[in-house]
This record gives structure tokens, sequence and C-alpha cells, in this order.
């Protein structure tokens, strides 16, 4: 099969002598990633629908780190497959830091991995080992992951799961950045529930006065002195939203495949703090708002509408691919198209100020493409709240 070189880097195959089962043991463990072992058809060509298949069994391991080798042993005390199989590994990760982190993942063949139902990283298909990576911003929340890998044709596999916290050296999975459990997954008919408190974010007091909102109406909750136990049915997801008088509206989502026990942290309004506008996208090197940007600029027409005096400050970014002096002047261009379309709908242009950076601020890496689109963005400041 002939693959395109921007989608792999292929690594040399090191042959090594196995004398373990590197995916993982049948024993149960408290830390680390439990494994569905699943049998897949011969010429699967993809990551299969795993919801729509039964698994043979289950593995528990503390890291993925099975480095390119050749390997027919199968899964003592499962099955004997050692070709056309997938696994599903879940867990839930606490980061000990808030802040980016970068994963990267060598396979052979397909995988996917998710963060909180998020699609982080997509190396699918058959193919020779190569690696992908991708980005997420974590706090110290608990937050599930889940890794989904399939094998072909045999006789060579390789599977790594790599961690970086911000600058700080690469790792595997989850390394001394990040703090890992098996999902605990409740029994059919059982309600799973996540037990919070709603919290300022710098002061870490509670908000007495917060409101947790589900998007499903029949998953009303209720929290009293912050303090929230929300019972919910297994296996289905939940979006939200948090209000406080003063404080910005936090959205989220809530995947209910076990206990959760997480605080929700609200950021103040005040001046000098700095928000940026999450899916406001551009069309590639022009300042023409792509649809799915409506959301995001609604929300910060509903915040100028309730602050009549707040003046804000529109910052754009891009990468640094390019000729730096034209990054400029798109980021200006981005900036102004921003704010015709906020003006456009009745906010004065006068609480309006712009600039546009280049790619002179970079949030992340430039590296890899999937770091530099956290650079193309556009931010605001509240400059004034009188």
């Amino acid at each position: 099969m002939k693959l395109s070189p921007c989608w792999f880097v292929v690594l040399p195959i090191a042959l090594q002598a196995q004398t373990y089962n590197p995916f993982g043991s049948v024993s149960s463990r408290a830390d680390g990633l439990a494994g569905k072992i699943y049998a897949l058809p011969e010429n699967t060509r993809q990551l299969p629908d795993f919801n729509q298949l039964r698994p043979l069994g289950t593995i528990y391991t503390p890291e993925i780190n099975i480095s390119q080798r050749s390997w027919t042993d199968g899964f003592p005390g499962v099955t004997n497959r050692f070709e056309w199989f997938g696994i599903v590994y879940e867990g839930v990760i606490t980061a000990k830091k808030r802040g980016i982190y970068t994963f990267r993942v060598v396979s052979d063949d397909g995988t996917k991995l998710f963060v909180d139902d998020k699609l982080i990283i997509d190396n699918d298909g058959i193919h020779p080992p190569g690696e992908r990576s991708g980005q997420v911003a974590l706090d110290g929340a608990e937050h599930r992951i889940r890794l989904h890998y399939f094998q072909g044709p045999k006789d060579y596999i390789a599977l790594q799961l790599f961690v970086k916290y911000q600058n700080a050296e690469e790792t595997i999975f989850p390394g001394n950045v990040l703090l890992v459990t098996p999902i605990a997954r409740p029994l059919q008919g059982e309600q799973v529930v996540w037990h919070g408190r709603i919290l300022d974010d710098s002061t870490h007091q509670p908000l007495p006065q917060a409101r947790l909102l589900p998007a499903t109406p029949e998953a009303a909750v209720v929290v009293e002195a912050a303090v929230f136990d929300w019972r919910a049915l297994p296996g289905r997801t939940y979006a939200y939203e948090v209000q406080h008088p003063g404080y910005y509206v936090a959205h989220g989502s809530w995947a209910a495949v076990a206990e959760r026990k997480q605080d929700i942290l609200l950021r103040k309004i005040r001046v000098g703090s700095t928000v940026r506008l999450e899916n406001v996208q551009f069309k590639q090197g022009k300042a023409i708002l792509l649809p799915g940007a409506e959301t995001a600029l609604q929300k910060l027409l509903t915040l100028l509408a309730e602050h009549p005096t707040m003046t804000i400050e529109l910052a754009g970014h891009t990468d640094n691919v390019g000729d730096a002096d034209k990054n400029l002047q798109l980021s200006q261009d981005r900036v102004a198209a921003v704010k015709a379309y906020l003006v456009r709908r009745g906010t004065a242009a006068a609480r309006i100020r712009g600039r546009g950076y280049g790619g002179t601020r970079p949030r992340a890496s430039n590296d890899r493409e999937e770091t530099r689109r956290l650079n193309r963005r556009v931010e605001f400041t509240i400059t004034s709240i009188e």
C-alpha cells in the first residue's frame, strides 16, 4: 500500500527477543490502563467501531511501550491471536501540573487517541511503524483517556505512547507528569455520580451562587453551597454550562462512564484577563470567518451586552510559516474581521481595540502542524470595566 510521506515518519524495525506479553497482563492492577481485546476480520483496513464488537477479554498495563519488534505470541489467558486484533485501552488521568501536554504515538498499525472523548491523534490505517502527535490542555481534574489500536497482518508490531509537559523532556506515558488509573465501570442499571464543587480558579474558594445547567433538561443538578452530586445513567455524554455572577460562563461535557470526583473552576471577569475565542477560524491565508465561529462570537456579544461599560482589546496571532510581514498583516486583518462582526451586531466600535501580532507570540511549538494550529488564534483581553 502506497502511503503519503506527509502522514508518517517511517522508523527502522528492530527485532527483539520476546519473553513476555508486551501489551499487558490479565492480572488487574490499581494503576495504569485497562485494555479490552477484540477479534477483527481479516483484511481490516482501519479501526472499527468497537461499540459494535464484543471483547474477548481484558488486560492491564502501567504504560504503553511496545517498541518495533516481531511478535507471534498472542495473549495467554485470553486468545492466541497475533494478527487481526484490536485493543481499546482506557483509564483516568490526572495532570500533576496545569498546562499544555503533548502526546505522541508510534504504531504499526492504526491508532487513535482520545482525551475526554475528543480526538487528539489520528494515526489510523494499515501502515509501517510511524508516528503522530497532538496537544491538549489539562488542569488538575480527572480526564478520561482512550487509546484505540489495531494490528493487521503479521508479524511486526509497534505501539508506544509518549507524553511531554510543555517544554519538559518527553517520557513514556504516563511518566512522572500524569497519574493514571483504570476506569471502574458501573454495573448495568446503576447510576454514575459526579461529586464536585464549583470554585474560583484563583483562590479555590467556593462560589455559593453558582449554577450547573445540563443541556439535557431531565439531567437537572442541584448545587448547594457550591457542592453538587450529579447522578446520571452510564454510557451517555452530557453537555453543560456553569454560571455565576461576575464570572465567565464555563462550558463542558461529561462522559458518564465511571464515578468522578472533580471540581469545576470558574474565571472571574476582571481587567487584564485574556480569553481565547474557541473555534474562531478563518479560510486559509484569508480574513474570512469560517462557519462555526458564531458560537464563540455570540458568547462575547452576550458578555459585552451584560457589561455595557466594558472595553476589550482583540489580539490576532498566526503561526510562523511564511513571510513574517504577511503574517503580521493577516493577523491584523483577522482582528478587523472579528471587530466588524461585533460592531455589525450592535457593539460600539469605540469599545473594541484591535492588534495583530503575527507569529511573534506562539502558544505552542511551530515544529508540527498539530501544534502550529494552537498558535493560529484570536483572543480578547478586558481593558476596562467601569
